[in-house]
């Protein structure tokens, strides 16, 4: 019987969506604790439910740049400020935070300073995590800013946004 009622499941499931699927076989299981707990308790049965629920977050790139123009004048101060180069909408059911990553292109960038909802984060070359506590309401959306500091070699001109950014459970 048990067997018969498994393998319905697996055809029947199929046409539902994961919410009502996990209903379904939440609601299956327990029907098959009820019927079998008696059997083998007697007069007496003790049910022990546990639920856990998974982390999960999601990320929109609501703004980002797509290129960097460099001039003599950055290159002679060494950096160049971006305000605003990105904004980031992170939702997250966790209460341990998430990392934001950060990658450069190490042929024209030493380090980034990254500005976070005006927090500051040097990050050296190679990239690095920045740890971002839970926000209080599931979801925040991050102005995210940038000093970029330049490597010598860096000629004046036009080139492709060396920053990247991305949000991931801990």
């Amino acid at each position: 019987m048990i067997k018969d009622a498994v393998a319905y499941v697996l055809l029947y499931q199929n046409g539902m969506n994961k919410t009502a699927q996990k209903t379904w076989v939440f609601g299956l299981a327990l029907s098959l604790l009820m019927i079998a707990i008696p059997a083998f308790a007697g007069d007496k049965g003790k049910i022990s439910v546990r639920a856990e629920i998974l982390g999960h977050l999601s990320q929109t790139v609501i703004q980002d740049q797509s290129a960097l123009t460099i001039s003599k004048e950055d290159i002679a101060r060494g950096y160049i400020d971006i305000q605003g180069g990105t904004v980031l909408q992170v939702k997250t059911n966790t209460a341990t935070g998430y990392f934001l990553h950060v990658g450069m292109q190490e042929n024209m960038v030493r380090e980034v300073q990254v500005i976070i909802n005006g927090r500051q984060v040097y990050v050296p070359v190679g990239g690095g995590m920045v740890h971002q506590l839970s926000p209080k309401t599931m979801q925040e959306t991050l102005q995210i800013g940038y000093r970029i500091f330049i490597a010598e070699d860096t000629l004046p001109g036009n080139y492709a946004w060396p920053v990247s950014i991305s949000a991931s459970l801990i």
